[in-house]
C-alpha cells in the first residue's frame, strides 16, 4: 500500500482544504477513519500542484507530514506527492489531477470535473456520473475488465441523461456513456498522431530537468544497519527504495551511473554507507536511527520548503 494509514490520510487531506486548495476526491466519498493502510489518494486540484505544494506545507508540519518527493508523472502537471512523518515511518501517497484541458492519459477535464463535486464528509467528492466516467476512462487504461464490468453495473441505477452529460463535460464526448452502457467496446484512450508528437515533447521537457533536479534522494551514512533501518522504513510507501557500499575513487562512476542514477531520477531513495564521504550526495545522515529518519526527512522536506 502507498499510504500507510488511513488516518494520515485524512490529515494530508484536510491540510489540503485548510490551505484552500480548490479539490476533490475522485474515487470515494470518504477516507476510513483508522490506522488501517489504503492505497494512493486521488485527488482533482484546481491549482498547479506545485503551488498546491507551497500552500499545503504549512498545515501538513502542524500536522505531522513533511512533502519529501514530488514526481510530475503525466501532461497538465499531474504529480504524485509523498508525504512522510517526522520518523519515516509511515507515509502518504497523492495523486493531484491538474489537467484542464484533458490532455493527459485519461483524458478528464480537471476543471469539469472540480465543477461536478459535491461535499463530503472528509472533503468535496465527485457527483456518482462524474466519479463513474472517470473511473471508466482510467480502469480502461490499466485494462481492468473486472472494474468495468463493476461499473457498468454501478451506472445501471443513474439517469442516462446525467451521465451522457457528464462523459461530455469530463471527455469532450458522449462516447464514454456509450461505453459504459455497452453500446459500444471501450476505445483505445490517447491522443492522436500530433497529440503523441506534443506528449512525447512534453516527457522530453520534464525529463530534462531530472537530471539537474532529480525527482528521488540519494543519502549517505556511515552505518550499513542504518542504512537498512532506513530502508524498511520508507519501502512501506516508496518504490524504489535500496542501499549499497559506497565503493572506492576508481569504481564510484560506474556504480552511480548503474546504482544510484537509476533510483535518483523516479520517486526513489537510495542510501549509500561507508567511512568515506560521497561529495555528490543529496544529505548526509547520521548514525544514530532515529536521528538519521528524522534528518533524512527534514533533509528531503527542505526541497519542498515555501
Amino acid at each position: 500500500m502507498s499510504t500507510t494509514s488511513a488516518r494520515l490520510g485524512r490529515a494530508a487531506v484536510a491540510g489540503l482544504v485548510e490551505a484552500g486548495v480548490p479539490l476533490a476526491l475522485l474515487h470515494d466519498a470518504g477516507l476510513p477513519d483508522d490506522d488501517d493502510p489504503v492505497s494512493d489518494i486521488d485527488l482533482v486540484v484546481g491549482t498547479p500542484p506545485a503551488t498546491v505544494l507551497s500552500l499545503a506545507a504549512p498545515a501538513w508540519a502542524a500536522r505531522g507530514l513533511f512533502p519529501i518527493i514530488a514526481w510530475p508523472y503525466d501532461v497538465g502537471g499531474t504529480m504524485s506527492l509523498f508525504l512522510a512523518s517526522a520518523d519515516a515511518r509511515d507515509g502518504v501517497q497523492l495523486d493531484l489531477l491538474h489537467d484542464p484541458g484533458g490532455n493527459g492519459r485519461y483524458g478528464i477535464r480537471s476543471s469539469a470535473a472540480l465543477a461536478a463535486s459535491l461535499p463530503g464528509p472528509d472533503a468535496p467528492v465527485l457527483a456518482e456520473p462524474a466519479r463513474i466516467v472517470y473511473l471508466w476512462r482510467k480502469r480502461t487504461v490499466k485494462g481492468d475488465d473486472v472494474a468495468l464490468r463493476e461499473l457498468r453495473a454501478r451506472a445501471r441505477d443513474l439517469d442516462q441523461g446525467d451521465l451522457r452529460r457528464m462523459s461530455a463535460a469530463l471527455t469532450g464526448s458522449e462516447t464514454v456513456a456509450d461505453e459504459i452502457r455497452g453500446d459500444v467496446p471501450p476505445g483505445r484512450i490517447g491522443p492522436g498522431r500530433l497529440g503523441q508528437i506534443r506528449m512525447m515533447r512534453s516527457r522530453l521537457r520534464r525529463a530534462i530537468p531530472r537530471f539537474v533536479e532529480p525527482v528521488g534522494f540519494w543519502a549517505h551514512t556511515g552505518s550499513a544497519e542504518v542504512a537498512e533501518e532506513l530502508k524498511a522504513r520508507l519501502s512501506r510507501f516508496l518504490t524504489p527504495v535500496r542501499t549499497g557500499s559506497l565503493p572506492g575513487l576508481s569504481t564510484r562512476p560506474a556504480w552511480y551511473v548503474t546504482k544510484v542514477a537509476p533510483v535518483r531520477l523516479r520517486p526513489g531513495v537510495f542510501i549509500s554507507h561507508g567511512a568515506a564521504t560521497p561529495r555528490r550526495a543529496d544529505g548526509l545522515v547520521g548514525s544514530d536511527p532515529e536521528k538519521a529518519a528524522s534528518s533524512l526527512v527534514r533533509l528531503m522536506a527542505r526541497r519542498y520548503a515555501p
